[in-house]
């Protein structure tokens, strides 16, 4: 199976799974694709809606700023998250960086994660990384390794993680117990 370029028109939509494999695949915003979307490009951009999951593999950076009711799974240096994911996020790559929703978990071996002010998980979250900034809202648990952590905002589980160092950087409140190993 190839892959074939996906550039959707705003009044269309799929029924079937769609693929792509061009410079940018673009789910440009009104459009709907209403099945998993499996894209591979230098960038993927999310404007509209994907109705499934979305796996993409991009060479650049996958924007999601608009919503994938389904799960995330993507390979890219630099994903981007200011619209909605309606399951959860898997990734391995670069940097993470949600300042919009994410419905359940996110869960990523990546260099960085920087979870925004403005940015909510409904699940836990769990990764691998090299520094993590968390000053949003957490639902569940928040666990991991990294060598620096800097939290603020609401974490609604426990904080289990190994850390070289942990900061809490703002007003903190976390609903289960704080435990962490330096290392």
């Amino acid at each position: 199976v190839g892959f074939v370029a996906l550039l959707l028109l705003p009044a269309a939509s799929a029924e079937a799974a769609e693929t792509s494999g061009a410079d940018v695949a673009l789910v440009p915003p009104g459009q709907v694709v209403r099945d998993d979307l499996y894209a591979g490009a230098v960038t993927v951009v999310i404007s509209g809606t994907v109705e499934g999951d979305l796996i993409a593999a991009a060479a650049d950076r996958v924007v999601i700023e608009g919503e994938v009711k389904g799960s995330v799974t993507a390979l890219t240096p630099e994903l981007i998250v200011t619209g909605t994911v309606g399951g959860s996020v898997r990734a391995a790559g670069g940097t993470i960086t949600v300042s919009g929703s994410v419905g359940r978990d996110i869960v990523a071996s990546v260099w960085r994660i920087d979870l925004g002010p403005d940015s909510t998980v409904g699940g836990e979250v769990m990764f691998w990384s090299r520094r993590v900034d968390s000053r949003g809202t957490v639902e569940g648990n928040f666990r991991g390794s990294a060598s620096r952590i800097n939290l603020a905002g609401s974490i609604g589980g426990r904080v289990d993680v190994t850390v070289g160092r942990l900061t809490v950087v703002d007003p903190l409140t976390v609903g289960g117990d704080l435990a962490y190993r330096s290392g």
